[in-house]
């Protein structure tokens, strides 16, 4: 009799905790993306970026095992993408009123070292422009910077040491030599500014390709991203070293630091909050700067990078700014396999 009664009044408190249970207030949260459905998800391992004046962002990827490797987003939404998941490189993107020129992944029938040209509209591969003599590395980033202006499109050859000129329908028309080029950058009188990540240097080149001036940065800065801002008549600059934020040069004559924006030290900085914090404009590696013609700042970071498995995996992190520098919205991912 008295197990049976043990064992009424643990029934009793069971039943009494399911109750508890059922009536209980929760909030549910997403981990891992900025939004919980496969159509609005944000795309993983954004390594380039090129933003279009009304507002529309390109990103590439190396990988993105839902949908295409160049995913597009506008006002804080995933508005599509283009290609399948695993058809670009993601080492860099541009493009124009009408194409998306970007670097295109290994492939068994071309190798590495091409540049697709993109129609915006109908989102189709309408060109492929051999780049490099360096066609057998799977997995190396043999594109390393793109930018276009009027009818020209210049590419960074990074292992064959040049920049390459095109027009944008795949026709060669020079090479500029360069030692290691990676971002690059149009200003208004049409000089060629490009980024040499691993000497801290960007140089300045003539339409015709001859040399003017160039920014030596500090010793351990990494310049990983360019961007000339027409507004300003300034040139913004991703440094990937340990300051971790955007150096901004004035080049009318000689280049001249002007200001930054981010934080120093960017996500390690420990006067702005604890060491390994995220949050507004405390950057990771900047892997891409971009204005739309409302004047609204974009930065892509891609935390990890390194080989070329983080390359493909590491998160996503864009943000956007209004005018004034105020922070309006982050869309954000974690890998989709390795990262916890």
């Amino acid at each position: 009799m008295v197990t049976k009664r043990i064992h009424a009044a643990l029934l009793g408190f069971a039943l009494m905790a399911l109750a508890c249970v059922a009536h209980a207030q929760y909030t549910t949260d997403w981990l891992a993306n900025t939004y919980g459905t496969l159509a609005a998800h944000v795309g993983n391992g954004a390594r380039s970026m090129w933003v279009a004046p009304e507002g529309v962002i390109y990103t590439s990827s190396l990988w993105d095992e839902n949908e295409g490797g160049v995913a597009i987003y506008q006002n804080g939404q995933n508005i599509g993408s283009i290609g399948t998941h695993a058809d670009f490189q993601g080492s860099a993107i541009t493009g124009n009123a009408t194409s998306i020129f970007t670097a295109l992944q290994y492939n068994r029938s071309f190798g590495s070292g091409s540049v697709g040209r993109y129609n915006r509209a109908t989102k189709a591969l309408e060109l492929r422009i051999p780049v490099s003599v360096w066609t057998g590395i799977p997995h190396a980033d043999v594109i390393t910077g793109l930018a276009t202006a009027g009818t020209l499109l210049y590419v960074s050859d990074f292992y064959g040491n040049r920049v390459r000129v095109y027009t944008t329908d795949g026709v060669w028309q020079q090479d500029i030599a360069v030692s290691g080029p990676g971002a690059l950058a149009l200003d208004a009188a049409g000089n060629l500014w490009v980024a040499r990540k691993s000497a801290g240097v960007i140089s300045q080149f003539s339409a015709g390709g001859a040399s003017l001036n160039t920014i030596q940065m500090p010793a351990a800065s990494r310049p990983s991203a360019l961007y000339f801002d027409a507004s300003t008549g300034r040139l913004m600059v991703g440094d990937e070293g340990p300051d971790m934020n955007i150096k901004i040069y004035n080049v009318a004559g000689a280049p001249t630091l002007a200001g930054t924006f981010g934080i120093q030290g960017g996500y390690l900085d420990t006067t702005t909050g604890i060491k390994g914090q995220v949050g507004d404009k405390r950057f990771t590696r900047v892997a891409g700067i971009g204005r739309d013609a409302a004047g609204n700042l974009y930065v892509l970071n891609n935390p990890w990078g390194g080989g070329w498995d983080m390359g493909r995996n590491g998160p996503t992190d864009l943000h956007a700014y209004d005018s004034a520098g105020n922070l309006q919205w982050k869309l954000q991912a974690l890998n989709f396999e390795a990262v916890a």
